[in-house]
Parts: structure tokens; sequence; C-alpha cells
């Protein structure tokens, strides 16, 4: 059955709306939400499947998703809209705001090498329960306490959820106010976006499960690996569960699926538990390279609305290249995502539209991405998890290139 799909594009873009299908036709129980800007317009802004398939929820206009790690791009941008106005400086040491980060061995990490995950503490020694990660108290005194797993600068391992952490404490320390609070007044209620680090309860209703993969896309042979990586070196699971506080169903080695507890919903894990639109995403990311507005949906600030405020040198800096090559923590593989300050950038596992774009993708296959040369602000939001590697958002992109080259 071909799946419906609501919502309107521009015909220039029904190939992007083909790929999307496809997307659909491959997660019938689930659903996934596509938008995209171009040059401040949004031209195409569509959803469909299932927000909820054992409910029977439809997902509609305004449903909410889960988008795992592109929540860091939102938390990049929130710390650099701090630099802009002086109130954070990427160079300076995390204790210089947090002095009891300081401790251990931790005086010279930089907040530059926290979001460029290059600081030495992308896990937690600590156990924890899930209920202590979603209180967030206990995670920064078990990071005040450890000492780096390498000397800081030297190395690097994705810090998949420290480092929402440690950004979002130094982000308190120097406002006064939460992570979530800061970045709804400087930056999701100017724009008018439907994201939120920190949902609240009244908002819970339109989110959409967050589901795990289909088995019948897991062959046995990785299911194997998997656990033989794991086995070898346990750490990149620990980074990724805080020590296995965090149900994050991996083929063969997590079961226990925590991302659809409200709880966990409503906690602040800045690298982690961003909840939004695929349209809101999409705004942001296109507010950084263009302006935006043109009437429709969420747009209601119009063409001269207001920008994040991140100027050409924020920008520049912030897309240099930090981190690339073989990470200390995992197995050697053939290619590995790069990333700048916080942002992560174009590559071969993780290819964008270009060498100028930026973004951040996330753990159920998400991705959101801006491109300053095309002037584009894109989001893609599933519900299902994938296959891994992670490709299903990689035709769609394709498309999407493709459409823009025929229009040059």
């Amino acid at each position: 059955m071909t799946p419906a799909i609501a919502g309107h594009h521009d015909e220039a873009f029904a190939g992007v709306i083909g790929a999307f299908r496809s997307h659909l036709v491959s997660t019938p129980y689930g659903g996934a939400a596509l938008a995209i800007y171009v040059d401040g317009q949004l031209v195409v802004d569509v959803w469909g499947g299932m927000a909820d398939v054992v409910r029977g929820r439809t997902w509609e206009r305004n449903t909410l998703a889960l988008a795992f790690s592109v929540s860091k791009s939102v938390t990049a941008i929130t710390v650099l809209h701090l630099v802009e106005d002086e109130l954070l400086t990427l160079d300076e040491p995390v204790g210089t705001y947090w002095p009891e980060f300081a401790e251990h061995g931790k005086a010279e990490i930089t907040l530059r090498q926290v979001l460029a995950h290059r600081a030495g503490v992308p896990l937690v020694d600590a156990p924890l329960t899930r209920e202590q990660v979603i209180d967030g108290g206990p995670v920064l005194r078990a990071l005040e306490a450890q000492a780096p797993l390498w000397a800081p600068g030297g190395a690097h391992a994705y810090h998949a959820i420290t480092v929402g952490h440690i950004a979002a404490e130094v982000v308190r320390r120097v406002t006064g106010r939460p992570f979530g609070e800061v970045f709804r007044e400087r930056i999701a209620d100017p724009l008018g976006l439907d994201v939120w680090i920190g949902l609240p309860p009244s908002e819970h209703a339109r989110v959409a499960l967050t589901l795990p993969s289909d088995p019948t896309t897991i062959s046995y042979e990785l299911v194997q690996a998997l656990q033989t990586m794991n086995s070898e070196d346990p750490r990149p699971l620990r980074a990724l569960t805080l020590n296995g506080a965090l149900g994050i169903p991996v083929p063969g080695l997590v079961t226990e699926n925590s991302m659809n507890d409200p709880a966990f919903w409503a906690a602040e894990l800045p690298a982690a538990n961003g909840i939004g639109t695929a349209r809101s995403f999409a705004k942001l990311h296109a507010a950084l390279v263009s302006n935006v507005g043109d009437g429709r949906a969420d747009d209601s600030q119009g063409a001269e609305g207001p920008k994040v405020g991140l100027s050409v040198k924020t920008l520049d800096d912030a897309t240099r290249v930090q981190t690339e090559g073989q990470p200390v923590l995992g197995p050697p593989l053939a290619a590995f995502p790069r990333w700048g300050t916080g942002l992560m950038l174009s590559s071969v596992v993780r290819p964008m539209l270009g060498p100028s774009s930026f973004g951040h993708d996330g753990a159920a296959g998400a991705l959101v991405f801006a491109d300053r040369d095309a002037r584009v602000g894109f989001a893609f939001l599933p519900s299902v998890m994938g296959p891994i590697p992670e490709e299903r958002v990689t035709p769609i992109v394709e498309e999407l290139r493709r459409v823009l080259l025929s229009r040059q």
C-alpha cells in the first residue's frame, strides 16, 4: 500500500518527496517528517505514517519527534549564541565557569575541546540509575570526580551524552538559568520554534513513539560483529547509555527502550533528548544561513524576522574541522564522522549537501543541517530506528542535491 503523505511541497521537489515516500514504505509501523527551507522559504513540509501504531495515532502536522543527537546541533547553536554575546569563550577552560569540574586533571579542558569530543570524558565512571540521569545532578557530580581518559585535546572519542551535560552546566553557571530555558528565551521563542530541551508535560501527547529497528533488517552477522566489538571494548556502549542507565535499543546489545518515558522527555539532556517538529528544526538551521519566513506554518516572523545572531566569523570558526579520523574508543573503520566545534560536518559516513554543510545526525536516523552555499535548512525526523550503518536519509539528501543543481 502506498503511504499517504500530508503537507505541502513545491513541485520542483517532487523527487525529494519520492525518496521520503520510500522511507515510509520501509517502516510501515512508524512515521516520519521532512522539512526543507531554501533561501528562507519553506519549500518542503511533509509528514506521514504512524506516530503511535499501538493506539492508531497517525503522524500529524504538529507531531513531535525525539531527535536524539540532532540535539547536539541545538546545543552548539545555543552555546555559540552566548559566545556572540561574550558570555562564553570557546578556548577558555571549563573550570573557569565551573570550578568543580577542574579537579582530577581536568583543569586544562576547554569548552571547545568538549564540544569537539576531545575532552577525554566521553563517559562516566560511576554507576548511575535512569532516575539519576534524568535528575542530571548525579551525572555532573560523577564528571567532577573523575579523571580524563586521555590527555585533553590529544585524542578524541564521541562524547555521546556527556557533551550535553557539560555544555548545559557551563551555560547554567554563566546565565543562572537551566539550559532549556536559555534556549527557549534566546532562540526558540523569538524564532517561533516548536523545539524543546526538556519538554513540558502539556506537550507530551504530541510525541511520536520511538520504535526499535525491524529485526528482519538486521543480519545475524551484524549482531555478531556488534557483540564482538562490545566485548572487546564496552566503552562506546557505556558512553551511549551512561553505563546502561539509558535504554537505547542497539541490535544484539540493548533490548530496553526508555526513549518513550515521559520523564525522559521532560528532563534536560541537551546531547540526546531534543524534541520538536522537522519544520522547526529546519527553520532553526535555515535561520543561520538566511532570513526565514514565508507566511506559512510557524513562520509568523516574516522575511525580516529574527535571526539566531551568529556572525560569519563565528560560523567560520565553528565549522573549522576540529575532529576527524580514528577515535580512541571503538573499532578501526574505513571512515568516520567529522566535527567542528559542536557541529557535525559533511563526511563520507554522513553526507550532507557538501563542504559548506553543518548540523548533526541522530540515533534513530534523523538528520538536520544548514548549508551556507545553498542557503538551505534541512530536517528529517523518523520514529523507527534504522539498520547499522544508518543510511536511510542519504537518498533524500542526494535527491535534494540533484534538484538544487538543476535549478542553478
